[in-house]
């Protein structure tokens, strides 16, 4: 019985002092959420933009019938680079290099290129 009643005491103690912690890291005054929501409207307009302008660019017809990954391999190959692989993977604005495993990543929807 009292074993229970010095774990409920503790586990209250330890809620309560969690919970002033989180308090504490919450806490923000009027001017730094102000800022804060300037910041992330800013960030979502630049975001939009973004994406609105490579969807219209994506729309554009190409004259060239080699698609990203096959323009990206010719590079790599004319420049002596061949220990670099390169993959096509579904996505949106996606498209990175890691060098640690040396992949090129492309974006399948949207491979290809203008002559």
């Amino acid at each position: 019985m009292f074993k229970n009643g010095l774990q409920n005491v503790l586990s209250k103690a330890l809620v309560l002092d969690l919970m002033g912690i989180v308090k504490q890291y919450l806490f923000m005054t009027p001017s730094i959420l102000i800022v804060s929501l300037v910041f992330i409207g800013i960030s979502m307009a630049v975001s939009a933009i973004l994406k609105s302008r490579f969807a219209a660019y994506s729309k554009i017809p190409l004259k060239a019938r080699l698609t990203g990954k096959e323009v990206a391999e010719k590079m790599l190959r004319e420049n002596g680079i061949y220990d670099v692989k390169v993959v096509s993977v579904q996505g949106f604005l996606s498209d990175h290099y890691n060098p640690l495993t040396k992949r090129l990543t492309l974006v399948l929807r949207f491979i290809a290129i203008i002559v």
